[in-house]
């Protein structure tokens, strides 16, 4: 198995982290909602999906911000319009979620992060490899600390995958539509593809929970060596 970022390959390792759901705020959808229309002060009502999973995460379409999702990151960075929609709408996803109490304390703080979602598009990662819209179930560009993102980070990637599988969310919606009982989730993203998986169950009344994320790793050997110790006599 191969990982954008990673030189060579390694045996695969799925890595699952259980039950994720309400990492920072208790709740896996902290307004109750899978999507919601929030009220984002200069800008007005935009489409979003605000899921804790793994590390809070605010999902909004590329198309509500005038992006694609196949934006390098200098080129984000490069659109003071479009860093100054993206804090403002994570701003008031951080008081929605009730992370800050107010705007001005949601500025100092480093989640939710901020991600614009599409589906599947043509992208050029970073080291210059072409990606097909066949190479991905759903395109991304996430912000992290008021950075355009080169890749992924993590806890994102798995919040995404929860979101995925969450019916009626943003991210599910722009995802392919996923064979039934498929184990993997394909993300594209700047630096290239990451492989993740989520499921998400019926629980307290038909309200969503998620029973683990996944992302998969690559293991190699390190080093060998000998041990050297007496024979009995």
């Amino acid at each position: 198995m191969t990982l954008d970022g990673v030189a060579g390959t390694g045996a695969p390792i799925r890595l699952e982290f259980m039950e994720p759901g309400g990492a920072k705020t208790g709740r896996l959808l902290p307004t109750g909602k899978a999507a919601d229309m929030l009220q984002v002060e200069g800008i007005g009502r935009v489409p979003v999906s605000m899921i804790d999973a793994a590390n809070p995460c605010v999902f909004v379409p590329a198309e509500a911000v005038g992006a694609t999702a196949t934006e390098t990151p200098a080129a984000i960075e490069g659109n003071p319009q479009l860093m100054a929609e993206l804090e403002a709408i994570r701003r008031a996803a951080s008081v929605a979620m009730g992370i800050a109490p107010d705007i001005e304390q949601a500025g100092s703080l480093s989640v939710p992060f901020i991600a614009f979602v599409a589906p599947p598009a043509a992208m050029t990662a970073l080291s210059g490899r072409k990606l097909a819209p066949a190479d991905m179930d759903i395109a991304v560009r996430m912000m992290s600390n008021g950075q355009a993102h080169r890749a992924t980070p993590l806890t994102a990637a798995l919040c995404l995958a929860v979101a995925t599988r969450i019916p009626g969310s943003i991210a599910c919606e722009m995802a392919r539509r996923l064979a039934e009982g498929a184990s993997q989730i394909r993300i594209g993203h700047a630096s290239g593809v990451i492989v993740v998986d989520a499921k998400v169950a019926s629980a307290n009344g038909g309200k969503p929970h998620a029973e683990y994320a996944a992302v998969y790793r690559t293991a190699r050997r390190l080093f060998d060596g000998r041990v050297h110790y007496r024979a009995k006599s």
